[in-house]
């Protein structure tokens, strides 16, 4: 907690009654401002955001319940509490006081003892906030420290990885006519290895640029199966190697969606990726497409381990990773699934994850026909 002394507004027109109010709270170990008016109020504490607030309602000029809406119409004083103060005893004024924002009220005359522990109460309630507020803070800003380095790093590895990638790709020209002999197939490897570092290396530059709305979209009309026969591609010599079945099954129509073609691409690529990742040799990967009114759906499926219940809602958040004991799961950086999030909305569309009532897992895309 801080040093500093709690600082009590009271407002009140009559002087009794804030002599009497400062009589009381002397000795609580908090220090005392007063304001005879509702514009003097306003102005103090603007100047300095007090802790808690004892304000009268009949004043003339602005009234409590004004004041109070202003106070919590202000960003720098809507979590201080502040306490009505009042000789009517209504049902409805006591109403109107909430509606202005109140968090209490005391009743004319004041009894010190009501009084004494209202403020206490509030005070550490008002102390707990600050505290909150204040780790809230320092968890922003090592956020922004970590994505600030993760940005330099990714910045530094671009270079040397497109370098390795473009000299991969000229000894997979040769490879191609025989060049290194049985070699040849690991180079092959190595060139999509590389890829999928380079895509990985887009998504957390992208990623950054999703959440600063800085990555520009380029819509087009695209059909849904298009995507998924390209990105089939992309995996075929893992697909083959795997010994693993994609199915596909669409509605007669075809269902498009206008979607910027190489964010969709990656989108579709990381969930594929992902499904391999959990899927066991000999197993399939099913993708269905289809549409409700005016939404293209497309859900991919796998027979994995599913995800761990606990973790359903966590899988679109950065770097987080799902425990799993499958026997061909291999780890990941966590970004790829935040990607497919960030970019999913930035189309107007949502994508869900859930676990198939027999085994693997299901994750659906919901984008705008």
């Amino acid at each position: 907690m801080s040093d500093k002394l709690p600082n009590i507004l009271i407002v009140d027109d009559e002087p009794l009654n804030l002599s009497v109010l400062e009589a009381y709270l002397h000795g609580e170990g908090c220090s005392i401002t007063k304001a005879s008016s509702g514009a003097d109020a306003l102005r103090s504490a603007a100047e300095i955001p007090p802790d808690l607030v004892l304000l009268d309602v009949m004043m003339p000029g602005m009234d409590g319940l004004e004041v109070c809406r202003r106070l919590k119409g202000d960003d720098i004083t809507r979590f201080v509490p502040v306490v009505i103060i009042t000789s009517l005893d209504q049902k409805d004024d006591k109403i109107e006081a909430i509606r202005a924002g109140a968090d209490d009220f005391i009743t004319k005359p004041v009894d010190k003892a009501e009084l004494l522990a209202r403020a206490r109460s509030l005070l550490k309630i008002k102390s707990l906030h600050d505290q909150l507020e204040k780790k809230y803070q320092e968890v922003l800003e090592l956020q922004a420290l970590k994505d600030s380095m993760m940005r330099m790093l990714v910045h530094d590895f671009r270079n040397p990885l497109t370098g390795l990638t473009g000299y991969l790709f000229l000894m997979g020209l040769h490879a191609e006519k025989g060049a290194y002999g049985e070699i040849g197939p690991l180079i092959e490897k190595s060139q999509f290895l590389s890829t999928r570092m380079s895509a990985l290396v887009g998504d957390i530059m992208d990623i950054a640029r999703l959440e600063d709305n800085k990555l520009p979209l380029h819509p087009e009309i695209l059909c849904l199966r298009d995507i998924i026969a390209d990105n089939r591609k992309d995996f075929e010599h893992l697909i083959e190697e795997r010994k693993i079945t994609m199915v596909i099954d669409e509605s007669p129509e075809s269902v498009c969606v206008k979607a910027d073609k190489t964010l969709l691409h990656r989108t579709i690529g990381n969930i594929l990726a992902n499904a391999l990742r959990y899927s066991p040799d000999n197993g399939s990967i099913r993708f269905t497409i289809g549409s409700d009114g005016g939404t293209a759906l497309l859900s991919i499926s796998d027979e994995g381990p599913g995800i761990p219940h606990s973790a359903l809602h966590k899988v679109f958040d950065k770097f987080f990773q799902v425990e799993m004991k499958a026997a061909n799961a291999r780890s990941g950086a966590g970004l790829g699934l935040a990607f497919c999030d960030l970019v999913v909305k930035a189309h107007g569309g949502r994508i869900t994850a859930e676990n198939n009532p027999d085994k693997g897992c299901r994750f659906t895309i919901a984008l705008p026909m």
